[in-house]
């Protein structure tokens, strides 16, 4: 690309003219012009960009929003942990259900409903909005937002550090989800979990189909990803935004969401219709054993019995929580394969941790059989203050 000096950067829709009349005549922009064009690309406001938009609606053949989409998503050729070497995949060629779940967003957007919309049509039967719109949807879509300054600042600064970073896997793979699939998930979950890591708790292929190796790693670790494919392989899933502890009713809170990545992709927050957002439970006669979200007992809007063979989707037509559709190929389904990832750890007051340590011997099922056999009768047995639950 040839150059010439300029004193002062052009204004950006001045820019884009020239660089438009250069390749119809010399092939050539000045190094201000660029530069502007460049600054805009990789950091501009919504507005500064639909000018960029325009000219690419002008230059590419049969362009479209869809088409547009597509283009942008290449940006995810970048998306990479922070700490690892700048290195693009041109391998990577956006699959269809990711287009068509940007194509939903900004068409939800662009209704008037809100960008993660929680609706049972169908993304492709959503009429997109034109590209004259884009500073509209733009501006109301995190991930358009995103993926946007990944494609140019990956392009233009390939070394300089990128927004919406993947997080770092351990193990540093997932046998479920591709990088869409992460960026998805890593881009919904709320900014104050994400930690840059995900710690892999549980895998089908490492870890077999145990339900006891599986609560034993999950129990109490913070908040995870559950993800799950089923026998015909639907993968889908949830965010647990608070630790999975063992109670005799649902808990948690409105971070949650459930979630389908094939054979489509969707996020599905919570209504507000109740605060059914979490349930498990195991060792119990009278209640259900497994792990859930949203609904109610019974009729969860996702459910896996502790046999860890079996579980179901309620959602005919929607499931109240979360408002989401069957996530699964049938209502009951088989469970084929498993992950959890720990997002963020549980915070644990040490000072509480200790004194439990050091406290009183109730629980501790050995030394109080122990004592009994002995002659010391545990006259306080069965009256231990029992846990308050956190307020709120």
């Amino acid at each position: 690309m040839g150059t010439s000096d300029s004193k002062h950067a052009q204004p950006l829709p001045a820019a884009l003219s020239i660089a438009e009349r250069a390749d119809l005549e010399h092939r050539t922009i000045s190094f201000a012009g660029f530069a502007t064009a460049v600054h805009v690309l990789t950091a501009g406001s919504p507005f500064e960009r639909s000018e960029f938009v325009t000219v690419y609606e002008k230059s590419v053949e049969k362009a479209d929003t869809r088409q547009f989409l597509k283009d942008l998503a290449h940006g995810l050729q970048f998306y990479r942990p922070a700490t690892a070497k700048p290195s693009p995949d041109p391998q990577y060629t956006p699959s269809d259900r990711f287009v068509d779940y940007l194509l939903f967003t900004i068409s939800s957007s662009h209704s008037t409903t809100d960008v993660f919309a929680n609706s049972s049509s169908p993304p492709t039967s959503q009429q997109p909005p034109p590209l004259s719109a884009f500073s509209s949807f733009f501006a109301t879509s995190p991930h358009l937002h995103t993926l946007f300054t990944l494609l140019f600042t990956g392009t233009f600064f390939p070394s300089n550090p990128l927004p919406g970073s993947h997080p770092s896997l351990s193990p540093p793979a997932s046998a479920l989800l591709s990088r869409e699939d992460i960026f998805l998930l890593n881009e919904s979950i709320p900014s104050e979990t994400r930690l840059g890591a995900w710690k892999g708790l549980f895998s089908s292929d490492r870890d077999g189909g145990s339900w006891t190796v599986f609560t034993n790693r999950v129990e109490e670790a913070g908040a995870t990803v559950l993800v799950v494919r089923d026998k015909r392989g639907n993968v889908f899933g949830g965010f647990a935004g608070s630790e999975w502890a063992v109670r005799p009713k649902f808990y948690g809170d409105a971070s949650s969401f459930l979630f389908s990545l094939q054979p489509t992709m969707q996020i599905y927050r919570a209504s507000g219709i109740n605060a059914n957002y979490q349930y498990f439970n195991h060792g119990m006669h009278t209640l259900p054993n497994g792990i859930g979200f949203g609904g109610q007992l019974d009729y969860f809007g996702l459910w896996i019995d502790s046999s860890f063979e079996r579980g179901h989707s309620r959602g005919d037509p929607r499931s109240t929580t979360y408002d989401n559709p069957r996530l699964s190929g049938s209502a009951e389904f088989e469970v084929d394969f498993v992950e959890a990832w720990l997002i963020k750890p549980k915070e644990v007051d040490d000072r509480l941790v200790d004194d439990r340590k050091k406290g009183s011997i109730l629980g501790n099922t050995e030394a109080e059989a122990l004592l009994e056999m002995g002659g010391k009768t545990m006259v306080s047995k069965g009256y231990r203050e029992p846990v308050r639950e956190e307020e709120g």
